[in-house]
């Protein structure tokens, strides 16, 4: 399906974890094959005991979107704590 570009959707995911920003998205992508961008590239920083995600699933249908969604919650549940 070909989408014309009509605008993005964005969101921030504060995650409890003892990972940085930048470990968490590396293992997410390494370990789950989920991209995201880590909030300090955002001038978000982690908080104590947790890191920020940017999250941009922009222009996608909904069946990918909800399969990439929920790789996502699957990922970040085996990664938190």
């Amino acid at each position: 399906m070909l989408c014309e570009p009509d605008g993005a959707f964005y969101a921030l995911l504060q995650v409890r974890t003892r990972l940085s920003g930048l470990e968490l998205v590396e293992r997410l992508i390494r370990e789950h094959g989920v991209a995201a961008l880590p909030g300090e590239s955002f001038g978000l920083p982690s908080s104590g005991g947790g890191a920020v995600l940017r999250l941009s699933y922009g222009l996608l249908a909904p069946e990918p979107l909800a399969d990439a969604l929920h790789r996502l919650c699957a990922a970040v549940a085996s990664l938190a704590g």
